[in-house]
């Protein structure tokens, strides 16, 4: 299963939701495995592909490919209506993800169901969280994921803001594995959007 995030505009966060998504896919995929008293097997976990905001013809081959495109966007009205009114495409065969999201603003989740009819489904979130940011721009991402899951969910301790930021993202991961298995089920379609 090949799953290529990709975002119009530089600076939508393709990179940083992607390794967020990804480690906590492998982190979900570790406890079921140990419930299950099973090793983790390779073809268990999908292959993720960072397109960023390229759209030469290879990064439309790799969306093109991909079992799963996942649209990164910012939380504003021009990239919402550029993405769900003026590119058809994308908006009926993409998963979209929000990321530095804020549920106050006034496009938040339920706003962009109801105004683009979006099934809320196909829509997940990266809440903002200024730690997050920060692990980001000094390369440091992978550890904020280990240290702050450890917090939260083995030591029961971590701010208000990384409880909802995990919470969100185990959300937004949970709808992303049940599209992947509608797709192994030839339910549903999601590539090719490009």
């Amino acid at each position: 299963m090949r799953i290529a995030f990709w975002g119009e505009e530089t600076g939508s966060g393709t990179t940083s939701n992607m390794l967020v998504i990804s480690e906590v896919f492998a982190w979900k995929a570790k406890q079921r495995a140990r419930k299950s008293n099973n090793s983790i097997q390779v073809e268990q976990m999908p292959e993720f592909i960072d397109c960023g905001s390229r759209t030469d013809e290879g990064t439309r081959q790799l969306l093109r490919e991909a079992d799963l495109v996942i649209v990164n966007a910012r939380q504003s009205k021009h990239m919402l209506d550029r993405f769900f009114l003026d590119l058809p495409g994308v908006s009926q065969n993409s998963f979209f993800l929000i990321g530095s999201y804020f549920h106050g603003d006034i496009y938040n989740r339920a706003n962009i169901e109801r105004i683009y009819r979006i099934p809320q489904e196909r829509i997940g979130v990266i809440p903002y969280n200024s730690e997050f940011r920060y692990a980001c721009e000094s390369g440091k991402q992978r550890e904020f994921m280990r240290v702050e899951r450890r917090k939260i969910y083995k030591e029961f301790r971590g701010s208000g803001q990384t409880r909802e930021f995990f919470k969100e993202v185990r959300q937004t991961v949970g709808a992303l594995q049940k599209i992947l298995i509608q797709i192994e089920e030839g339910e549903k379609n999601y590539g090719n959007c490009i």
